[in-house]
C-alpha cells in the first residue's frame, strides 16, 4: 500500500463523501499504525493506543468513528474475546480511484507530492527513550492517581523496566488498586505513581483478608486494557492470571 497515495485518495474522497472529524482522525491513527506493521493484511491495536494517536479522543468516541469507517466502507474491524484488541484491515481508496480515472477518457493521474522524510529532533529520541517504547503510557493508563506525568515517566525510565517487570507492575497496580489501603477515603492513600515507581512498590505485599483484594472487579474493568500491536509479549493491562483473581477475589 502507499500511504502518500492513500491519503491523497482519501482526502479525494472527502470531497464528495461526509465523514466525523474523530472518524478522520481514527482513519489517519489506524493508517499509521498498520504503516508500522508494513502493511499487514490485518493487525491488532488497542483504543488505548488510538486515542493516544488521535490526541485524547474518548474510548466511546473512537467506538463510534471505527463503526462509522466500517459503514463508510474504508475499514473492517473485527472485536476478540477477553481483553485482547480488536483486528482491523484498512480498504485501500487509491486502487479503487485509480480505476475510476482509467475509465474516464483523458484523465490525468492525480500528482504525488514528495514526501519529506523527518528528521527526529533531540526532544522526540529523549521521550521515546523514556517512554520505554510506548510501555510508560500503558503504565499511566492502568494507575489511578494521575498526577505529575513527567516525574512518573523520568522514573519509569530509570527503572528501565524489561518485558517482564513491566507486566510486574501491571499487575501489581491492578490487585493494589483492589486493595483496602487504596480504596478507603476515595483513594487518598494511593501514593503518587513517581513515588510508587521510585520505591519500587510493585513489590509490596498485600494483607491477608479484609484488606486484600475486592470481591467485586466492577471498579476495575478489564476492557480498558487491551493488548499492543507492537509485540504480542507487551500488554497494556495485566495479566489474564491476575484479572481471574480479582473477579474471583482470591489476589
Amino acid at each position: 500500500m502507499d500511504y502518500m497515495r492513500e491519503i491523497n485518495a482519501f482526502y479525494d474522497w472527502l470531497e464528495t463523501n461526509a465523514l466525523s472529524a474523530n472518524a478522520v482522525l481514527t482513519w489517519h491513527a489506524l493508517m499509521h499504525t498498520n504503516n508500522r506493521c508494513f502493511w499487514k493484511k490485518e493487525f491488532a491495536v488497542a483504543i488505548s493506543v488510538l486515542a493516544h494517536k488521535t490526541g485524547g479522543v474518548s474510548r466511546r468516541s473512537i467506538e463510534r468513528a471505527r463503526n462509522e469507517l466500517g459503514q463508510k466502507g474504508l475499514i473492517t474491524w473485527q472485536k476478540r474475546p477477553g481483553n485482547q484488541s480488536a483486528v482491523y484491515t484498512m480498504i485501500p481508496i487509491a486502487r479503487h480511484r485509480g480505476a475510476q480515472d482509467a475509465a474516464q477518457p483523458g484523465a490525468q493521474p492525480a500528482a504525488i507530492p514528495p514526501y519529506p522524510r523527518k528528521t527526529e529532533t533531540k526532544t522526540e529520541t529523549k521521550t521515546k527513550t523514556e517512554d520505554g517504547g510506548g510501555r510508560f503510557e500503558a503504565f499511566w493508563a492502568s494507575y489511578p492517581r494521575k498526577v505529575g506525568k513527567d516525574a512518573a515517566r523520568k522514573a519509569y525510565a530509570s527503572r528501565a523496566p524489561t518485558r517482564e517487570l513491566h507486566r510486574r507492575m501491571l499487575d501489581a497496580v491492578a490487585l493494589q488498586r483492589q486493595s483496602e489501603q487504596w480504596r478507603k477515603q476515595n483513594g487518598q492513600f494511593i501514593p503518587n505513581p513517581a513515588t510508587w515507581l521510585q520505591q519500587g512498590r510493585w513489590e509490596d505485599e498485600l494483607p491477608a483478608g479484609g484488606d486484600g483484594c475486592a470481591k467485586s472487579a466492577k471498579t476495575f474493568p478489564e476492557q480498558q486494557f487491551e493488548q499492543r500491536h507492537y509485540d504480542p509479549a507487551e500488554v497494556d493491562g495485566p495479566s489474564q492470571k491476575v484479572l481471574d483473581a480479582i473477579k474471583a477475589g482470591t489476589c
